[in-house]
């Protein structure tokens, strides 16, 4: 766990225990505020609670950091990395398998106007470039040989996560803090 990742948790934690004491505070001050203690503010939290967490921003999240923690697993980024070209050409070649879809005239992955941005390639994207740095960690992890058999396989999948717990639960606490103000901000 990095000191950088505690210190930004211990401050969304200090900032979500805050924002409801403050945004009673200043509606009881008559300001222009949305009061979170409030009975309707409580009933569209809980309703909306997905939504608070960042549900729908989640699985990119988790994706990168599994991306980030293979390679840091997978010694790629070590100095002796000597078959470091088959994870290129893996990295390589399934960006053009991906790409080419998209690039072809009348694509159902193009918009409905024909062009690439936005898109529903575009929207993706940020999940094939996850997917394709975990796959060319994965074939740069066989080709050196250290596959450690099914144990290894779920270590290697799961070193992000391992890795980088913190910066998830900053994330889900990060984008919960962002809504609540947008929401005190409504009023």
């Amino acid at each position: 766990m990095s000191r950088l990742a505690r210190g930004i948790l211990i401050l969304q934690l200090l900032l979500t225990c805050s924002l409801p004491l403050a945004s009673w505070t200043a509606s009881a001050l008559g300001c222009s505020v949305q009061n979170l203690l409030e009975g309707e503010s409580l009933r569209w939290i809980f309703t909306h609670m997905p939504d608070v967490l960042g549900a729908e921003k989640l699985p990119l999240a988790i994706l990168f950091l599994s991306a980030i923690g293979m390679v840091q697993e997978c010694g790629i980024l070590k100095p002796a990395s000597l078959p470091l070209w088959r994870a290129i050409v893996s990295f390589v070649a399934l960006s053009v398998l991906l790409s080419l879809p998209a690039l072809l005239p009348h694509s159902a992955l193009l918009s409905v106007t024909g062009k690439l941005v936005p898109s529903p390639w575009f929207a993706f994207l940020p999940y094939a470039l996850c997917l394709n740095i975990m796959i060319a960690a994965f074939v740069y992890k066989l080709s050196v040989g250290r596959q450690d058999g099914e144990r290894g396989i779920s270590a290697l999948l799961t070193a992000g996560l391992r890795r980088n717990s913190l910066w998830l639960f900053n994330f889900i606490l990060g984008h919960a803090n962002l809504i609540l103000l947008q929401l005190i901000m409504q009023s």
